[in-house]
């Protein structure tokens, strides 16, 4: 009778290949095997999520420090100087560290970032610990820095972004919800950080006088100034003559008005993903302006936008998710001109429009059978009725929110039966 084979029947580079794919908790238990496979476990090229393992801190953190060739990790929040210490002799050839709302004293920090030479993914973000000293260290210590995060570090201010000028092989730099920064910040940054592409400054204390720093065909792509209330006309156009690449712009309660979109759609002919949410200003005209002139957009989230009524819709052709949220103006028409002219819908929130109709369900249900989320909570007129047109429309739907839609004598178990029968593939319905 044959021998069935076993693990360690594998040759050493099959062994390798499957080490590399598995989590820190099964590589741990294959390292106390035997000595062969243990030395095969440390000396793979693995990426290990500490925060997957329950284990006892000591234990992990000690198992783990002997890998030599990480090149992905990460920490745990619980993890102490002493930790950090003993991990650290893994890190020479660690390219990214997640290491988000670990609280690290200073000097922790300072060790573990100076084995980070090869870094080029970190993210910092929520860690309260973390300020200007520990930015200065990353700017020593991690000369291929592509990718930075330091979002709601509340510690930081200007004098960090003067550092983190130093990092210029930098591409994406997030920096949302750091309140002490502010425009004279992020003079140097821009002038020496030029690769940049993806920019997040939202709830910072930038104004116009920002985006007036922009150079001129800057590579920038991705820009979030999403509660930067400073922020007005005047800036955005100064962005959109400079950053003539963008692609998604979050301009979230932001003080702008239709003129911002029209040199928006002058501009930036290559915006997929725009997010106007609660600029309460904006209308139909400005928006219509984008869809005409930006013919890749896909994206449109202009929730709570009061004068809004959709109508811009008949020229995003492209259109393949939309917003419109609390737009009290949003009516059946809004349904009928994206049956006809976006049928690649795929994810369509209406919740809290309550003009909305059965009728305009159907007409949606067969102009958009691609929809795969469809938001219509509080839109108090849909009945059964409206449902059963989306049930048997809508075979692709994974997810309807129907919160608040009056279900008792308008929505019954009715409708709710013929969206779990005609809707095979829905996984939410809440």
């Amino acid at each position: 009778m044959q021998r069935s084979v076993i693990l360690t029947d594998l040759p050493d580079d099959a062994l390798s290949i499957i080490c590399h794919f598995l989590p820190l908790k099964d590589l741990l238990h294959v390292a106390h095997v035997c000595r062969r496979l243990q030395s095969i476990v440390y000396d793979t090229t693995v990426k290990l999520d500490m925060r997957a393992v329950s284990s006892n801190i000591n234990h992990t953190v000690e198992m783990t420090s002997h890998f030599r060739c990480l090149t992905e990790i990460s920490l745990r929040h619980d993890l102490t100087e002493a930790h950090v210490a003993a991990l650290s002799r893994s890190f020479a050839h660690l390219h990214q560290l997640e290491a988000s709302r670990c609280e690290l004293v200073p000097s922790a920090w300072e060790r573990l970032l100076s084995y980070c030479n090869h870094l080029r993914y970190l993210n910092i973000g929520g860690c309260s610990s973390v300020d200007n000293t520990v930015l200065y260290y990353v700017s020593r210590n991690c000369p291929q820095l592509q990718h930075l995060d330091v979002s709601y570090s509340e510690r930081l201010t200007d004098t960090a972004l003067t550092d983190i000028a130093a990092c210029t092989t930098l591409v994406s730099l997030n920096v949302s919800a750091c309140p002490y920064l502010t425009d004279g910040g992020f003079r140097v940054l821009l002038l020496r950080c030029v690769r940049l592409q993806i920019l997040d400054v939202s709830k910072c204390n930038v104004t116009d006088k920002f985006l007036q720093l922009l150079l001129p065909k800057c590579n920038l792509q991705t820009l979030k100034l999403a509660e930067c209330r400073e922020i007005t006309d005047a800036g955005i156009e100064a962005m959109s003559t400079a950053c003539d690449r963008l692609t998604t712009l979050d301009v979230t309660a932001c003080n702008i008005s239709d003129y911002a979109l029209q040199t928006i759609a002058t501009w930036c002919k290559s915006l997929t993903n725009l997010n106007i949410g609660t600029c309460l200003s904006i209308t139909d005209d400005g928006l219509r302006e984008v869809a005409l002139q930006c013919p890749k957009l896909s994206t449109v989230e202009c929730y709570g936008c009061k004068s809004v009524t959709g109508k811009f819709v008949a020229d995003a052709h492209e259109l393949q998710t939309l917003n419109v949220r609390g737009c009290q103006r949003v009516g059946d028409t809004c349904l009928q001109l994206l049956a006809t002219s976006c049928p690649q819908m795929t994810v369509l929130d209406v919740g809290g429009c309550s003009r909305l109709t059965d009728e305009g369900l159907r007409v949606l249900a067969t102009g958009c059978p691609l929809l795969q989320v469809l938001d219509i909570s509080h839109c108090v007129r849909v009945t059964d009725v409206g449902l059963i047109h989306i049930a048997n429309a809508c075979k692709h739907l994974t997810t309807m929110l129907l919160d608040g839609t009056s279900i008792g004598p308008a929505i019954t178990d009715v409708g709710l039966h013929a969206l779990q029968q005609g809707c095979s593939k829905l996984r939410v319905m809440a």
